[in-house]
């Protein structure tokens, strides 16, 4: 299946999945953020979302495509979204091989894996601090001349602050720390988000 076909779906089954609980919030937001390493820098724009849990946690995942100063294309993602897709796109065109279907059904729930998992320190204050711990990222560049492909685990800590503008809409600033695992590089990300959220009163 078309890679850009397998991210549809997934969004949709995704968001139809949101349980309904009493006091507690979806939310989806349009995400922006910048990131700066020592090597290198990049932006990404795209769909970040938070599932309640227990109370005031959240369970993470933002997905973001933009550009870098390396040039080229640069993709975010949660570890569990690109392992996903990839064994889909990669196994999920051989139907008639059982090994083939068993490789995409693990790859589809993979793809459910958060990014990581974040809490409310202020749940019913007006400026929500909302702490996130999210050692589940991948960040992905491309570049056609001169040919430069390279995909990087890593993760962040990050602490947005969520204010509402109306009973649905938000905007949340943010800033933290970024990490790319491999070489231990170590770097400082910015962003916002203009979202909305879901309540289950």
């Amino acid at each position: 299946m078309p890679f850009f076909r397998n991210l549809v779906l997934f969004l949709v089954l995704f968001i139809g999945m949101y349980p309904a609980r009493a006091q507690e919030t979806f939310e989806v937001g349009v995400h922006m953020q910048h990131a700066q390493f020592s090597d290198r820098s990049m932006q990404a724009y795209g769909l970040q979302f938070h599932f309640p849990f227990n109370d005031d946690f959240t369970a993470n995942y933002t997905f973001g495509i933009g550009g870098s100063s390396l040039g080229g294309h640069y993709v975010r993602s949660s570890a569990g979204m690109a392992t996903g897709l990839f064994l889909i796109s990669s196994f999920g065109s051989d139907s008639t091989k059982f090994g083939h279907k068993i490789v995409s059904v693990a790859g589809f729930f993979a793809m459910f894996v958060p990014e990581g998992i974040g809490y409310y320190f202020n749940p019913d204050s007006k400026w929500r601090m909302h702490l996130n711990v999210n050692p589940l990222l991948v960040d992905y560049w491309k570049r056609k001349e001169p040919y430069f492909e390279q995909m990087r685990l890593g993760g962040e800590i990050m602490l947005r602050v969520k204010h509402p503008i109306t009973d649905m809409f938000y905007v949340a600033p943010q800033a933290g720390v970024k990490i790319r695992y491999r070489g231990g590089y170590i770097g400082g990300s910015i962003g916002f988000t203009v979202g909305m959220q879901l309540n289950d009163d």
